[in-house]
């Protein structure tokens, strides 16, 4: 009897955006990998933080994790009732490298690939006291790099991919339809590919 090779495990981890294009790389990535994820959001950098505990223990995921791609960056830069953003760049980029410890930890042979946080139609926030900027966007996605870059760790620029979205792919100023997150997702479900068979060169 034939032995079938297992095929390698991608966790995917972070907020709404995630949420969003998780079954659609799941579906791109049948054949290549099993992509598993937790349904909760993500939210804040520290959130992840701690949501790294349950998908470590939960048995939908395991421990045997090959790849995560992961993000997080919506969330640590709304400003509500005119504050600054919710997380400050310095704190985000403790909590980036914390998780990247953590993950490290969890999953000692897994490759990692941090996505770049997606812009917002600012002009079409239904709640002026509950505000994302792009160019706070921008700045939080320039530290993160900075992180990624020291730590070794690949980023995928979703900024650039998704900004040039025609309206039509956005559901509301902060999210996308099924058709912008099919396109996040087939972009997404590449960049895993492209890192795996990485591994099989080596």
């Amino acid at each position: 009897m034939a032995i079938t090779e297992r095929l390698p495990k991608v966790l995917l981890i972070g907020d709404s955006i995630k949420i969003g294009y998780s079954p659609f790389v799941k579906e791109e990535l049948k054949d290549t990998a099993q992509t598993v994820y937790l349904q909760e959001n993500g939210r804040f950098s520290a959130f992840v933080l701690r949501m790294l505990y349950d998908c470590y223990h939960s048995p939908d995921i395991g421990t045997d994790v090959d790849l995560i791609y992961w993000n997080c960056g919506l969330w640590d830069v709304l400003r509500i009732m005119g504050d600054g953003p919710q997380t400050t760049i310095g704190d985000y980029q403790t909590y980036l490298k914390r998780i990247i410890k953590r993950m490290r930890k969890m999953y000692p042979d897994a490759k990692m690939i941090f996505a770049l946080t997606t812009p917002v139609l600012e002009g079409e926030s239904p709640n002026k006291e509950f505000i994302r900027y792009n160019k706070d966007i921008r700045d939080y996605n320039r530290a993160a790099q900075e992180i990624m870059s020291q730590a070794g760790i690949q980023t995928d620029d979703l900024y650039q991919i998704t900004v040039g979205l025609p309206r039509e792919y956005h559901s509301d100023w902060t999210h996308y339809t099924q058709e912008g997150y099919q396109y996040i997702a087939r972009h997404v479900a590449e960049t895993i590919k492209a890192e795996l068979g990485k591994e099989k060169e080596e």
